[in-house]
């Protein structure tokens, strides 16, 4: 029986959990404005993306109209200079 096929009863079949990506929400979101630097609340939209392995944030700020788009980058691999 397919997940949308009626059962035997004539009823809907009930739909399985929606499955998860295990790496959709592994590392870091994009939690506030680039311009303003406001926390993006319920009121912004933010739309997640993949292209490849890298993921790709399309937000729109309510605060200051901004609109964005910022693509996260890999491990930053740095050194703290001497004091």
């Amino acid at each position: 029986m397919t997940a949308n096929a009626p059962g035997a009863d004539g009823a809907p079949a009930e739909l399985p959990p929606p499955r998860r990506h295990a790496d959709s929400h592994a590392g870091p979101q994009v939690r506030y404005c680039p311009f303003c630097g406001r926390d993006l609340a319920v009121d912004a939209f933010l739309q997640e993306y993949w292209t490849g392995s890298t993921r790709n944030f399309h937000l729109w700020c309510p605060n200051c109209a901004a609109v964005a788009e910022v693509v996260t980058g890999g491990d930053v691999v740095s050194h703290e200079p001497a004091h």
